[in-house]
């Protein structure tokens, strides 16, 4: 399998109907689900008593002698609102333990989501929007939370109360239930229609939002070019075409919902139609007569919302779809079942014949060189050489399609990404801060450290005195990215960050080229100091910062074309000393 394509989604369980996928998670509750269902019964036996209380209330004040019938008087008075209380308590009660179960399957699908975007391979990130994804972590499962919720809620209710008044209104007069019962298999065909595209439009529609907050997320982090460029216009424009788009999408979905109704209304008002043209004939008794309406009303609410039912699946169905392909996304960089722990012993790193590829683009052909426990080497090159993606194999943020890594005489395909990563520090010309403390940022990684390692972590990489002089010092928060520090800043925490892991192997992607030269000059003097004694793989576009390296690599079009100290390739008089006299004349 190529572990450099975007992670695969497992096709076989994309056939199984998203509703069945979330009966596991909804039946990890069913003591509270059976709860819900048990008040939902009692909530429709309620209904039922009610209907027999109005029944015998009006049998009494109608047939009965004198002018207020005792009985009566103990209905309106004891009956009815110890029917009323009960109701609403069955109601409140099975509304409150099922929306619980819903609201607790959409927590469990967000947090296995999200559990499940972290074990995915690098190469699904690289051909994923992350506005799209964070887009099916909120809006899709909120679209889910509200089906399941508002599904299993009438499902718990609804069905009961339509049983218990059908069964009564057979007990009133069973000719006339037939009757008024048999046009309600009308509504079926009309609601499957509207169901059919309300799914339709949801997926559109929910596209439609993945596009919005992926504008969003991007203008956000691109302010400063947006502004500077003058692109605000555009920019608005741009998402408002999304916005424009979802809101004609949510139209369509709820012009399906608004049909529903006015069909359940016309079939109910031809049932009492019906009903009243064979009361005319048969003299039904005013009681009986007002029994049956009211049932026969009390029946309407339960058909509409069951109706509903099948276009909130629907409406959720491709929101569902759209969790599940990221649930059933196999990760393609795992561990192997017989994988084994990286040893604590510093090992030479070897790449024998490595080749890699992204989909069917070669990126490194026949690469080979070993790098001895200690020792730095450093990668340069043009832009598209290969050099981040050589380096990337290392941790295998993704796998070799040809030849071999070793860390000693072990494959990295046989190590655990635990034990591997866990000896690896990656300092990046990108760095990337979280929206915390000083301190947590430093110690990100290494979250048992104490304070005082962490301070000392900072003035290894010349950043205690800054962060001394910030409003809360090592308890400020910097922002999201490390917005509120310079570039220096931000480099020299992700240093201390390294200097705190200790790794024995150490990653530099270019740390250092997009720096001023006072910054430069500091970061240069802490990534000296977390170099020493480390295993050291660098890459860099300013040749000054690795002329010190035991060995330079030279990559081209993913060849290496040369490899040997400074001195020795600027003696060459190749690609490595027209790179350097590029730079310095």
């Amino acid at each position: 399998m190529d572990s450099n394509a975007p992670d695969s989604t497992n096709r076989g369980d994309r056939t199984v109907g998203p509703y069945r996928r979330l009966m596991p998670y909804v039946r990890r509750y069913w003591p509270r689900l059976a709860i819900g269902f048990f008040f939902g019964a009692l909530y429709g036996a309620a209904n039922g008593a009610l209907v027999w209380a109005i029944k015998n209330g009006l049998k009494e004040s109608f047939e009965g002698e004198g002018d207020t019938p005792l009985g009566a008087v103990i209905v309106a008075v004891l009956f009815f609102p110890a029917v009323g209380a009960l109701r609403g308590l069955a109601h409140f009660l099975s509304k409150y333990h099922v929306r619980w179960v819903g609201n607790r399957v959409v927590r469990d699908l967000r947090d296995g989501m999200f559990k499940q975007l972290h074990k995915l391979s690098v190469s699904y990130f690289s051909n994923s929007r992350s506005g799209e994804l964070i887009s099916r972590v909120s809006n899709d499962t909120m679209l889910v939370e509200l089906a399941v919720s508002n599904v299993i809620i009438d499902m718990a209710t609804q069905p009961f109360t339509l049983i218990f008044m059908t069964i009564w209104i057979f007990v009133v007069d069973a000719k006339l239930a037939m009757v008024s019962l048999v046009l309600f298999p009308l509504c079926i065909i009309p609601i499957s229609a509207f169901g059919l595209r309300v799914r339709r439009h949801t997926k559109v529609a929910q596209e439609r939002i993945a596009d919005v907050v992926s504008i969003l997320q991007e203008s956000i982090a691109g302010v400063r070019i947006v502004k500077a460029f003058g692109m605000e216009e555009y920019e608005t424009n741009r998402f408002m075409a999304k916005t424009r788009s979802y809101f004609e999408r949510t139209m369509h979905v709820c012009k399906a919902e608004a049909g529903i109704e006015p069909i359940v209304v016309f079939v109910a008002m031809l049932s009492i139609a019906a009903v009243l043209v064979y009361v005319r004939m048969t003299h039904m008794p005013i009681a009986d007569f007002l029994a049956f309406v009211t049932a026969m009303f009390m029946m309407y609410e339960p058909v509409k919302k069951i109706g509903r039912i099948h276009v909130r699946m629907q409406q959720s169905r491709a929101s569902a779809e759209r969790v599940f392909e990221v649930l059933d996304t196999e990760a393609l960089v795992v561990d192997r079942e017989d994988a084994v722990a990286l040893g604590d012993d510093v090992q030479a790193i070897t790449f024998d014949h490595v080749a890699f590829s992204y989909g069917n683009e070669p990126v490194l052909k026949d690469v080979s060189f070993c790098v001895a426990p200690g020792e730095r080497v450093a990668f340069v090159g043009s832009s598209g050489a290969g050099k981040t993606t050589l380096v990337n194999l290392v941790p295998r943020f993704y796998d070799v399609t040809g030849g071999s890594i070793r860390f000693g005489e072990q494959d990295v395909r046989d190590l655990t990404l635990q034990s591997l990563r866990s000896r690896i520090g990656l300092v990046t010309q990108e760095t990337f801060l979280f929206d915390d403390t000083v301190a947590n940022n430093i110690s990100y990684g290494a979250r048992d450290a104490d304070p005082s390692a962490i301070k000392d972590a900072a003035k290894r990489a010349y950043a205690h005195d800054f962060i001394l002089d910030m409003p809360l010092g090592y308890d400020t928060v910097i922002g999201e990215r490390g917005v509120r520090l310079s570039g220096g800043q931000r480099q020299r925490l992700a240093i201390a960050r390294a200097i705190l892991r200790n790794p024995p192997i150490l990653i530099l992607d270019e740390a250092t080229s997009s720096l001023d030269t006072e910054s430069e000059r500091m970061v240069q003097a802490a990534l000296d100091d977390l170099m020493a004694g480390r295993t050291v793989l660098a890459i860099a576009h300013r040749l000054s910062t690795i002329t010190t390296c035991d060995r330079i690599i030279v990559l081209d079009q993913g060849h290496i074309i040369e490899r040997g100290s400074h001195e020795e390739l600027l003696a060459l008089d190749g690609t490595y000393k027209r790179l350097y006299d590029m730079q310095f004349g």
